[in-house]
């Protein structure tokens, strides 16, 4: 399941685990997330990753699991004004 072939570990230790998302669809640039390693475990053995790590923001989430960046998914869908 885990990494999907643009996902690499950048660096690990006992604390922080940082993960390079690869190419972001809209803006075409490499990303990088840091997580706890505890989480990061976890979720690549199976566990969803808002179960595992609820501190984390949901652009950090989102770009771990489909590698956009929050913004540039914001730029996607600009939220409406009522």
């Amino acid at each position: 399941m885990f990494p999907p072939s643009n996902r690499k570990i950048v660096r690990q230790d006992s604390v922080t685990t940082v993960i390079k998302t690869g190419e972001c669809i809209y803006c075409h640039q490499d990303g990088e997330v840091a997580m706890p390693t505890p989480a990061f475990i976890a979720w690549v053995n199976g566990e969803f990753i808002q179960r595992v790590w609820p501190e984390g923001s949901v652009g950090d989430r989102e770009q771990l699991i489909n590698g956009t960046h929050d913004e540039c998914f914001n730029k996607m869908f600009p939220e409406e004004e009522e």
